[in-house]
């Protein structure tokens, strides 16, 4: 077997893993077997793969979610099973932390969002949302698989933008 065979194999795994797996988020530590644990070379391995899904129109993002690093695909275009509510809903969660630099408690959330609960609890399902513990208190997170979908503008989300929004 030579090296540029072994390679290639391996970018091909990589790549058939991000694009059959069921989770949308792919943690670096199971990718980085292929590498033999080789973080230059795993650099390098990652690197291609990304190279041949911009090739298709995808491009492979890299996040940071509860100190683990993943890997997740993103297209562009918004996702058609989520409304136009459900997005805002996102949005209004996402500045919410960006704002007050905490995340909302399970608690908030369910009197916030009383009367879109079914959304809430779709984006869930979905993975777009996380509910996560710590000690006993649980709180709503947004995914890195949601925090892709606003990639363009989330520097741009201002709680008090949405806010003056929805009063006008």
């Amino acid at each position: 077997m030579t090296p540029n065979y072994e390679e290639e194999a391996n970018i091909r795994r990589i790549c058939k893993i991000l694009l059959e797996s069921q989770d949308r988020m792919i943690k670096k530590k199971d990718l980085l077997s292929f590498a033999q644990y080789n973080e230059d070379l795993f650099q390098e391995l990652i690197s291609k793969v990304n190279s041949r899904f911009e090739q298709i129109g995808y491009e492979l993002i890299r996040t940071t979610f509860m100190e683990e690093i993943f890997y997740l695909l993103s297209s562009s275009g918004m996702d058609k099973n989520l409304t136009p509510q459900m997005y805002g809903i996102l949005g209004l969660i996402f500045s919410f932390q960006k704002e007050f630099s905490r995340d909302l408690t399970m608690e908030e959330a369910k009197k916030i969002f009383t009367s879109q609960w079914e959304e809430i609890s779709f984006l869930l399902e979905k993975g777009y949302l996380q509910e996560y513990t710590i000690k006993n208190d649980s709180y709503l997170l947004i995914s890195p698989v949601a925090k892709v979908i606003f990639k363009d503008i989330l520097s741009e989300l201002s709680f008090d933008a949405i806010l003056d929004d929805l009063k006008a």
